[in-house]
């Protein structure tokens, strides 16, 4: 029952992979012709497709051969390591300042 559930799930995911590629190949090509208004369909497709495929991206990447049992992970790391701590609290700052820089850049282009 389980291997035909996984099967299933392989299926789906090749339908949906099917889908998204002949939609956005579909898409492409009417953006080339210059068509007026793809841009917004393409960026709508996109925007649809992604999330389903970045989790099929992302079973990809996690397939083995355990993958189907059960299993428990404990993460101690952060509670008895305080640099590491700092250290990961340091890039979120890191990044919170670059996201901050490159919003306020794409305000002024805007503003052009």
């Amino acid at each position: 029952m389980r291997r035909r559930s996984e099967l299933q799930q392989r299926l789906a995911a090749a339908e949906t992979l099917t889908q998204a590629g002949e939609e956005l190949e579909v898409l492409t090509q009417m953006a080339r012709d210059g068509d007026e208004g793809v841009d917004t369909e393409l960026a709508g497709a996109l925007k649809r497709f992604s999330p389903e495929l970045d989790r099929i991206e992302l079973e990809a990447k996690m397939t083995g051969d355990h993958d189907t049992s059960n299993a428990f992970v404990e993460i101690h790391e952060l509670l008895v390591n305080p640099p590491l701590v700092e250290g990961s609290l340091q890039r979120s700052k890191i990044k919170n300042e670059f996201d901050s820089t490159v919003n306020t850049f794409i305000e002024g282009i805007s503003s052009l």
